[in-house]
């Protein structure tokens, strides 16, 4: 089964045929290494079309300048990503609940009750966020990113939930390495030495986690 991802601007329209049974899992990907390696998978034609119902297909110097990008599959990624995905009413629900319990999960995981510092139960954290005064969940968002909006509403009191750790990185991982380290941590210490680094890190449990995910593919 086939689905069009639509891109809308003030003066352009694309659209993109793809298999609609990878869309979900294309969703879940976060890098864009990730993302290329499913492509072939997700589309059924690398053709970018002004209107595809018409066959007209759109230019690529017009769809280069509005996503910034230089090369078609880099364009396309940006597409998908800002696009509009149809979905039928039952997996709008499906994706919105999904959606709602990673935020439950992801508050969970990276903040705690400052007076006895442990995490919230699921059934607290869900409460709270329902009882927002317009609250609700757009699955094509991010849980952090929800979650940063909303924070500020929330009835509970939070405090990080921070880990400290030691990272060890080797003299050729040093460059990419620490700048996961910078995107996802606060750098404590940073020791040099004959093997490489070892660098004292501050974090969230969930940074924690992607720190480890992005350092295994280094």
């Amino acid at each position: 089964m086939t689905t069009i991802v639509k891109y809308k601007n003030k003066k352009n329209r694309y659209e993109i045929i793809c298999n609609k049974q990878y869309i979900s899992e294309y969703k879940k990907l976060n890098s864009k290494e990730d993302k290329y390696k499913i492509l072939n998978k997700l589309l059924v034609s690398d053709t970018v079309f002004s209107n595809y119902s018409k066959g007209e297909v759109a230019k690529m110097e017009d769809l280069f300048k509005i996503t910034n990008c230089t090369n078609k599959n880099d364009a396309i990624l940006h597409l998908i990503d800002h696009g509009d995905i149809p979905v039928s009413a039952s997996e709008r629900k499906q994706l919105t609940d999904q959606k709602f319990n990673e935020i439950v999960n992801f508050i969970h995981k990276n903040y705690l009750n400052p007076v006895n510092k442990q995490p919230y139960s699921l059934s607290i954290i869900k409460s709270s966020l329902k009882s927002i005064k317009g609250f609700s969940v757009d699955y094509n968002k991010s849980a952090e990113s929800q979650f940063n909006n909303y924070k500020k509403k929330l009835s509970l009191p939070l405090v990080k939930n921070c880990l400290i750790s030691n990272i060890e990185l080797t003299h050729a991982q040093i460059g990419k390495g620490m700048s996961i380290l910078n995107k996802y941590a606060a750098i404590i210490t940073e020791n040099y030495h004959k093997n490489g680094a070892t660098i004292e890190i501050e974090s969230t449990q969930n940074n924690y986690e992607n720190i480890i995910q992005s350092l295994k593919k280094i």
